[in-house]
């Protein structure tokens, strides 16, 4: 496994850099994490070597300092979870869902999932559940939906700085979604047990090779952070003739289990059926000089369980 010390910050350059530049979503809330979970020393050498170089760090900073630490703090001890080593396992798959994981006397390791204000346990793309067929299908119907998504904003807000990149709801954007949601279940339906259960053991973690807990910052009340534990996440392989899966609400999916829903998986575009270009790429629409091109509806969704 593959976890960060606060040795391996002050040894290795290429690791503190790695962590200096990380702006994953939500870094900022395992970080203080980790922070708090580390000795008064260690604190202070993570705090100097890596957050106050972080551009989130006064973010960080607050977070630390206004957190109701004490409840994770007492479940730990009551789960013989007193004394530990803390690690940062960013970016670290080899060990599960686990952001910060701490590791006992006797090398037994528990991992740690940060969340803040969400349940998202994963995130992942599209083209695991769609075949080639409706990936095709639905590519060559997204720039006719980019199309009328144009012509809808600006018949609503006219000038292009009005709406793009503003978040504007869009009766467009959700018939394009309802179409992708449409071939997920009906190629779901399609798949075998193995491709089933393959999906499936991702949202739960069931070849986590760890034990873990989730640990939720809640939306926060007099400035102060909340922290909700959970010590029991399902973890269990689920039988795949038993899933089904409906669609909830304009982007979701519903995963049940014999009926009882166990996920909701969000569909949408990574950043907005509409995007800035790359710098080295091509675009697909120009607008008022402005240069556009279609967004990603397949590299991102988002995953709760």
């Amino acid at each position: 496994m593959k976890l960060i010390s606060i040795d391996s910050i002050t040894t290795s350059k290429e690791v503190a850099e790695n962590l200096i530049n990380n702006n994953n979503t939500g870094v900022e809330f395992e970080y203080a994490l980790f922070y708090l979970l580390s000795t008064d020393s260690n604190r202070s050498i993570f705090l100097k070597n890596i957050i106050y170089r972080h551009k989130l760090k006064d973010k960080i900073i607050h977070i630390f300092n206004n957190s109701k630490f004490e409840k994770l703090k007492t479940t730990l001890a009551d789960s013989s979870w007193a004394k530990f080593n803390v690690f940062l396992a960013t970016q670290c798959d080899e060990i599960g869902p686990a952001d910060v994981v701490l590791k006992n006397s006797n090398n037994d390791c528990l991992g740690l999932s940060v969340k803040n204000q969400n349940n998202c346990s994963l995130n992942i793309t599209g083209r695991s559940f769609l075949t080639n067929s409706s990936l095709n299908l639905l590519e060559k119907e997204l720039t006719a939906a980019c199309s009328n998504y144009i012509a809808e904003m600006r018949n609503k807000y006219v000038t292009v700085d009005k709406w793009f990149k503003t978040r504007k709801r869009s009766k467009e954007t959700d018939f394009f979604i309802d179409k992708i949601r449409d071939c997920v279940i009906s190629d779901w339906n399609k798949k075998n047990v193995i491709e089933k259960t393959t999906i499936v053991d991702k949202f739960t973690h069931a070849n986590s090779p760890i034990n873990y807990w989730i640990v939720k910052y809640l939306k926060p009340k007099n400035n102060i952070y909340g922290m909700e534990i959970n010590k029991n996440p399902i973890k269990q392989n689920l039988s795949p003739q038993h899933i089904t899966l409906t669609k909830k609400m304009t982007s979701y999916i519903i995963f049940n289990y014999q009926g009882v829903q166990f996920a909701q998986m969000q569909v949408k575009f990574n950043n907005g059926i509409l995007d800035n270009p790359t710098q080295n790429g091509g675009h697909d629409f120009l607008i008022e000089d402005k240069i556009i091109k279609k967004g990603d509806p397949f590299s991102s969704w988002n995953v709760s369980t």
